[in-house]
């Protein structure tokens, strides 16, 4: 004989009025409920993972903006600006204004005039471009890290200065160029 307090039960789904294919569908129900939830955070990038890739296209919208003022710098002026500075003075002259630093780290872009036709743009990026992206911005491809996007423009003929004798090279210099000097 059980003693009338006895707080040990029988909590199998036959005593509890369960049938086994109720056991069974909600099993499955909590299984299917899991899945969907561990694949919704595989599909989908992760918080940290969406603010950097908001940082980079930061960081290439104002290299963009860099890149559209240097060639009319150049039509206005005759050369390529030899710094930021004195782009962004331009740039504000016109009603512009550039970011000469990275808004999310403090660090300066960087502008290098390589030739009187040539000039890179530079940025430190937190991630590689996505691949979905390469087909919109084809010229702003980047690996993570220390990245440097090279440009040429038209040769300015200055009037009484004489005509170059190379050929003009209108187009992007491509491939971009990384930190270390490799290419991709």
């Amino acid at each position: 004989m059980k003693p009338a307090n006895d707080n040990t039960r029988n909590t199998s789904p036959l005593m509890t009025g369960m049938s086994r294919g109720d056991v069974w569908f909600g099993t499955v129900l909590t299984l299917s409920a899991a899945l969907a939830i561990v694949l919704g955070l595989l599909i989908t990038d992760a918080p940290w993972m969406v603010r950097k890739r908001q940082a980079d296209q930061i960081r290439v919208n104002a290299l963009m903006a860099m890149n559209n003022d240097i060639p009319r710098f150049a039509a206005e002026k005759g050369a390529l600006p030899h710094n930021l500075t004195e782009l962004n003075q331009f740039a504000k002259a016109a009603g512009d204004g550039l970011p000469q630093t990275d808004l999310v780290t403090g660090a300066p872009y960087e502008y290098v005039r390589v030739t009187d036709h040539i000039y890179r743009l530079c940025a430190v990026f937190d991630l590689a471009t996505q691949d979905d992206a390469r087909s919109v911005f084809r010229s702003w491809i980047h690996q993570a890290g220390h990245h440097c996007f090279e440009f040429s423009t038209p040769v300015i003929v200055v009037p009484g200065a004489p005509l170059p004798t190379a050929p003009l090279n209108l187009t992007p210099t491509a491939p971009p160029v990384t930190n270390d000097g490799k290419t991709f």
